[in-house]
């Protein structure tokens, strides 16, 4: 686990090296979901969302492969958010408590090459942070309804603008 510089509560976990996440700060966040909870919540994983820019975590992850678009998603925890960027084989994750969430935001619209098919229509997602260190995705069409039912669970409170 290794605190980003100038943030409050954000940390990036670094992977073991069999891949798997450390338990600690996992628990930091309150843990993860049993089973039957994951259930109940509706599931803890995020549609595809691919990243824009404002992270310097994930900044250096887009810097260092050019070319690829670089995929994120979110695993909800019990107090907060394990956020995964992908690009080819590298990776990254974040840990952010609700606390530092200040709002998560689903902003404009606008066409992709200017497509006028649905499909290729897109949202811009704003991670709105207390320190700062704001995440900014889109989303296609498709996926968007399934990330707004994701965002209005419980667990978000208000955090969601649409």
């Amino acid at each position: 686990m290794r605190k980003i510089k100038g943030t409050r509560e954000m940390f990036e976990i670094i992977p073991k090296r069999n891949g798997q996440l450390p338990k600690a700060p996992i628990d930091k966040l309150g843990g993860r979901y049993g089973i039957l909870e994951r259930f109940k919540v509706g599931g803890i994983g995020s549609p595809k969302m691919f990243y824009k820019g404002g992270n310097e975590v994930f900044d250096s992850l887009s810097r260092q492969i050019s070319g690829e678009e670089t995929i994120v998603n979110i695993e909800l925890l019990k107090s907060g958010l394990l956020v995964r960027a992908y690009s080819g084989q590298r990776s990254k994750t974040l840990g952010i408590p609700f606390t530092n969430i200040s709002a998560i935001h689903i902003l404009s619209s606008s066409n992709k090459e200017d497509d006028t098919n649905d499909k290729n229509q897109i949202k811009t997602i704003v991670f709105e942070l207390k320190d700062h260190q704001d995440i900014i995705c889109f989303v296609n069409q498709k996926n968007l309804s399934d990330l707004i039912k994701y965002f209005q669970k419980s667990e978000f409170g208000t955090l969601l603008n649409v």
